[in-house]
């Protein structure tokens, strides 16, 4: 219950301080939408700076929380960042349960639609499109940029690992997508050893990672969110694909098959 507390109360600065928050209903610029995917509906937020110019091609960063935060909690954190760096922001909402996790696993094609629904709200600079996660959403992170390593240009996570430490998930790659990676030295959840290896894990594959260690912080993103968001986004700003994002269906049994 303290970790819930401190959250809440770090969410809630974070969003009062967002350009343009409205006291009631949603942050300036940022609209909430459903998309549907089989059976189910999915909801994500999408923020489109209200003062960029409405002709020039931004970069965007998908933004995957931890469970049981929602895609909107995720843009605060990034306050600071779009404020000095306009971009489009495509936050998406995952449950609280394991179970939401292991669906989202097996079927993140409506996240792809997401992102290509936010591409017709603004332009947007394909080759400088990017993934952040953090905690549980850092395993999505990592598991969806290896599978699409030619859709986004570079990837960001903190206080995470691979899932299940499965690191031939990274084997699935078919470009070395660069990737920012942090945690604190007072992470309850993940040891420095694990994230360490981890790292090791990556870099032995040929990856360029970006790995930082913060002193003295613990799991909570949001209480030194400015720290990791602008170096993370020192980091992607230099990434680009040289060609145009190349979506790739998923081929869940092959993947299921080589992660057993």
């Amino acid at each position: 219950m303290r970790m819930v507390r401190m959250l809440a109360a770090a969410l809630l600065a974070a969003l009062s301080v967002w350009p343009g928050a409205a006291q009631q209903g949603l942050p300036e610029g940022v609209q909430r939408r459903l998309i549907r995917s089989g059976h189910e509906s999915h909801a994500y937020f999408i923020y489109n700076p209200p003062k960029a110019d409405k002709d020039k091609p931004l970069p965007l960063m998908l933004l995957v929380p931890s469970a049981g935060l929602t895609g909107l909690n995720e843009m605060a954190g990034w306050n600071k960042v779009v404020e000095a760096n306009p971009m489009i922001l495509v936050g998406i909402d995952v449950g609280m349960l394991s179970a939401d996790w292991d669906d989202l696993f097996d079927h993140p094609e409506w996240v792809h639609g997401a992102v290509e629904e936010a591409r017709k709200v603004h332009p947007v600079d394909g080759r400088h499109m990017y993934i952040w996660g953090e905690s549980s959403g850092a395993a999505f992170a990592f598991y969806f940029a290896f599978l699409e390593s030619q859709y986004f240009a570079a990837a960001a996570v903190h206080a995470g690992v691979i899932r299940n430490f499965r690191f031939q998930m990274a084997d699935f790659a078919a470009r070395k997508i660069p990737i920012a990676y942090y945690i604190g030295t007072r992470d309850g959840w993940w040891t420095l050893e694990q994230t360490r290896s981890v790292r090791d894990a990556l870099t032995q594959r040929g990856f360029p990672v970006h790995y930082v260690e913060l002193k003295g912080a613990d799991h909570n993103f949001f209480s030194h969110m400015d720290d990791v968001t602008g170096d993370a986004w020192e980091y992607l700003s230099q990434q680009s694909l040289e060609a145009d994002p190349k979506f790739e269906p998923l081929d869940m049994a092959r993947i299921k098959h080589a992660l057993r």
